[in-house]
């Protein structure tokens, strides 16, 4: 983070959520900053095809100071976690981490949002976990790869345009599906593949089962995308319960 007023906002909305930030990386460069297009437009029947609801565009960008890299890790960065999650921003340092929680033992998930020069070496070890955002098209349903026997997920669409969720879990990689489930109000998708990813990793770290994973993470994604913002879409546990009940 950096040690501008952007990167003291964003400390202080982790800490107030209960974030423990001691540890994290300050520097002396301007924090990564975007601009947020939404379109516009409601329906009562979630999101459908073509309607384009609360889709948005980010424009951002990040100074070359903030790259994180592996010699930033702290030695002990998987000592006490239990679970470690990446994306691909920086994929040496993501790369690194990974290793870290698989020599920990821990299960490690990862955000992909695109297929790039070192994202094999991303899912490489054996014992990721991947849950993927980025999907084959609107008109398919998303097909999560990986080895045989890594859980991965991602939010998709199906061939009607509704949003749902696909994963492969078990020894033979067995495809699943989880449809979207109660149809929500969009207002604005942003940050809605970082939700469904957190109520992954919740749901795995608290037992569920694979069809129970993806349920949980499809309506913690459903009630983000009612809410405007980053941040403040970020529902609470009452939240996504309630949608479910």
């Amino acid at each position: 983070m950096s040690s501008d007023h952007n990167g003291d906002f964003m400390r202080d909305a982790l800490a107030s959520r209960g974030v423990d930030v001691a540890r994290a990386i300050q520097r002396p460069a301007a924090n990564p900053f975007a601009v947020i297009l939404v379109a516009e437009g409601l329906t009562t029947h979630g999101l459908q095809r073509g309607s384009g609801q609360g889709e948005r565009i980010v424009l951002w960008d990040r100074p070359a100071e903030m790259v994180l890299r592996p010699a930033d890790l702290p030695a002990d960065l998987a000592s006490s976690a239990r679970l470690v999650h990446v994306d691909d921003v920086d994929p040496d340092a993501a790369i690194a981490a990974g290793k870290a929680g698989i020599a920990a033992g821990v299960p490690v998930t990862s955000d992909i949002e695109a297929a790039r020069p070192k994202t094999p070496a991303i899912l490489t070890p054996s014992r990721f976990r991947s849950s993927r955002s980025t999907c084959r098209g609107p008109d398919r349903r998303a097909q999560p790869r990986g080895r045989a026997g890594d859980p991965a997920a991602a939010p998709c669409r199906d061939a009607g345009g509704h949003a749902g969720s696909a994963r492969r879990a078990g020894a033979r990689r067995r495809s699943l599906h989880s449809p979207a489930g109660v149809p929500v109000d969009v207002i604005d998708t942003t940050g809605a593949g970082d939700v469904f990813r957190a109520g992954f990793i919740y749901a795995l770290l608290r037992g569920d089962g694979p069809e129970g994973i993806l349920r949980f993470a499809c309506a913690a994604a459903a009630v983000s995308c009612t809410r405007r913002g980053a941040m403040a879409s970020v529902p609470d546990l009452d939240a996504v319960n309630a949608l479910l009940a």
